[in-house]
């Protein structure tokens, strides 16, 4: 069982929220999200996991949520969402060349 956080971007003037590309494919959208094990900061990873799938440094702001993901009746993952807000995009970011970014 896979343990996630999910990053949900928020930009604070618009109030638009980004969705990224997956890395094979530019569809579908999707949020950033990374692996976390316990013990690990959350909010570090939250934070590490922004800048480098949508290159965006910003403020974690809240935990807005959490369910788990289900196969059938088989637990998969176990999600954690948090909600950042941007501060600055970059156009060149560690997995710039793999992915698209939307508003």
């Amino acid at each position: 069982i896979r343990n996630l956080v999910g990053c949900i971007i928020i930009d604070p003037k618009t109030k638009y929220f980004m969705l990224i590309s997956t890395n094979k494919q530019k569809k579908p959208w999707v949020i950033p999200k990374s692996r976390w094990y316990d013990g690990d900061d959350i909010k570090d990873i939250v934070k590490t996991t922004t800048w480098e799938e949508a290159g965006v440094l910003g403020t974690v702001r809240r935990r807005v949520g959490k369910f788990i993901e289900r196969k059938n009746t088989t637990v998969q993952a176990y999600h954690l969402m948090y909600e950042i807000e941007s501060n600055e995009v970059f156009d060149i970011y560690p997995q710039s060349k793999g992915r698209v970014r939307r508003w």
